[in-house]
């Protein structure tokens, strides 16, 4: 009886999944389905495969934020600045005048760092133990964003500090 039940629950959620989906054009419709990011160009450069999911998640508030409902907002020339703060780091973001962001910096202390960066210290400093980090990032419109790792090591009663490309080269 158990399992007849699970059985039927089953159905009854995958055919609603369909339902939503149509085949002939790949689109979702669904009329409360209007999400899109403002900013989707600052998060296409911020974000990648290794970025921490502390970072990506304030990232997305950040790209999807309308500066336009904000009251002191008034598409003035010159730049309009936002933080937005979380327990890990911080995003410091300037708009330009039609909302879209001109400028970010990010700084988030102890992510999560990504595999093959762990992989690399452990390689390069086989004795040495990650204790802090910095994850670093600098975006600018149309231009390279820049992502670093500054990370604290310890052994015994000695520290090194490394400073490191999001794709694992030692600065």
């Amino acid at each position: 009886m158990k399992n007849v039940l699970m059985g039927l629950l089953f159905i009854g959620m995958t055919s609603m999944g369909y339902s939503q989906y149509d085949p002939m054009n790949g689109n979702i419709e669904n009329d409360s389905f209007d999400f899109l990011f403002a900013n989707l160009d600052y998060l296409d450069g911020v974000q990648g495969k290794t970025t921490p999911d502390q970072v990506r998640f304030l990232e997305g508030i950040v790209a999807d934020w309308d500066v336009s409902k904000v009251s002191q907002f008034d598409g003035r020339s010159e730049l309009f600045r936002v933080v937005f703060k979380s327990n890990k780091g911080q995003i410091n973001v300037a708009f330009d005048g039609e909302g879209k962001i001109k400028l970010a910096t990010e700084k988030f202390k102890n992510v999560k760092m990504p595999a093959h960066i762990q992989q690399m210290i452990k390689e390069k400093y086989p004795q040495w133990k990650p204790i802090e980090n910095l994850y670093l990032v600098t975006y600018r419109n149309g231009r390279k964003t820049t992502k670093t790792l500054k990370v604290k090591l310890e052994k015994g009663n000695n520290t090194k500090h490394l400073k490191v490309t999001d794709s694992g080269l030692l600065l």
